[in-house]
């Protein structure tokens, strides 16, 4: 039984599709005006307290102020489905870690 799918014209078995690369540019949301001294000001930040600041904005969102798009929409089901057929092709996070660190070598 094959779990690949299409998504967007993508296979899920592409190694594009599992990094999330080619969707980037259709996922992109609106921009919206935000007052010049505030951005001078968060600028002006040391990159800690930039990081406080995202950190503190980020936790002011409701799940309902966040969008997602009919393509990550679909790339979360074409993900899950994935998971699904496969469940003993997961990887446990200290696997994923051990990699990651060894690509960073």
């Amino acid at each position: 039984m094959s779990c690949h799918y299409q998504v967007f014209g993508i296979s899920t078995a592409s190694p594009v599709f599992s990094l999330g690369i080619g969707l980037k540019r259709s996922l992109r949301y609106p921009l919206f005006m935000i007052d010049q001294s505030l951005i001078a000001k968060v600028v002006s930040l040391s990159p800690a307290e930039r990081l406080e600041l995202i950190g503190r904005v980020w936790d002011s969102l409701s799940p309902e102020d966040i969008p997602v798009t009919d393509a990550e929409k679909a790339l979360l089901d074409a993900r899950i489905a994935e998971m699904e057929c496969n469940p003993d092709d997961q990887s446990t996070w200290p696997h994923v870690k051990t990699r990651l660190e060894q690509l960073l070598r």
